[in-house]
């Protein structure tokens, strides 16, 4: 069963949250916390203020399995944020071990709910079970239970960082090294301890995804 529910219903936060922080495959701008600075900041911005929102969540059996964040736009269903968040891996937020029959269903019935429309899916993560369920859809073709077109492309941005930090903050820009020049005559001035923590990719502790994107969030509202 699929349920309609409004951004303030107290559900679909709890929802949103255990779905989130049960599932290893989603990146911190799927989180409630990220979202809801986004939902601020589509009142602002005119090209987002009359936006529809949808946010539905499917069920079998009184359990949520699949929550569609999404919005409306020119007979196109997308992710919810996508247009105005700057975020990197989105996602639905569904349940870890959700099965491939669950996930059909689950589409089926959004389906039914929009006739005619076309739901575009944009910066989904490979290793999503989303990714490859609609992969599967994709390859089956004719055969499968849904039409699903991909359209593949990919957009890294790669910043060098060697072992050597000197060498690396001459190849700064001279704003970029003012503003650090700045930072560190703060800390010093304010008597602090700071440190430098480089962590390499790919990413596998979604704790530290979660801690970093709290600051990440913070900073956005402030």
């Amino acid at each position: 069963m699929l349920t309609m529910y409004k951004w303030d219903a107290p559900a679909l936060k709890q929802i949103w949250q255990k779905l989130y922080a049960d599932n290893s495959y989603l990146f911190p701008y799927s989180s409630w916390e990220y979202n809801e600075q986004i939902y601020k900041y589509i009142k602002v911005k005119p090209s987002s203020m009359f936006q529809k929102n949808y946010f539905l969540v499917y069920e079998e059996e009184k359990k949520p399995l699949v929550l569609f964040p999404l919005y409306l736009k020119k007979n196109k269903l997308r992710l919810f944020g996508e247009n105005i968040s700057g975020a990197g891996h989105l996602d639905l937020l569904y349940d870890e071990a959700i099965t491939t029959k669950q996930l059909e269903n689950a589409f089926a019935e959004l389906k039914s709910m929009f006739p005619g429309k076309t739901l575009e899916l944009r910066m989904i993560n490979e290793r999503s079970k989303l990714f490859n369920f609609l992969k599967g859809m994709a390859e089956a073709g004719a055969d499968a239970m849904l039409p699903v077109k991909a359209e593949e492309e990919r957009v890294c941005v790669k910043v060098l960082f060697n072992d050597n930090y000197e060498e690396y903050e001459k190849g700064l820009s001279r704003n970029a090294r003012s503003n650090l020049h700045k930072a560190y005559s703060k800390v010093r001035r304010n008597e602090l301890d700071m440190s430098l923590k480089v962590i390499k990719g790919p990413f596998t502790d979604k704790a530290l995804l979660s801690e970093a994107m709290k600051i990440y969030t913070k900073r956005e509202s402030e």
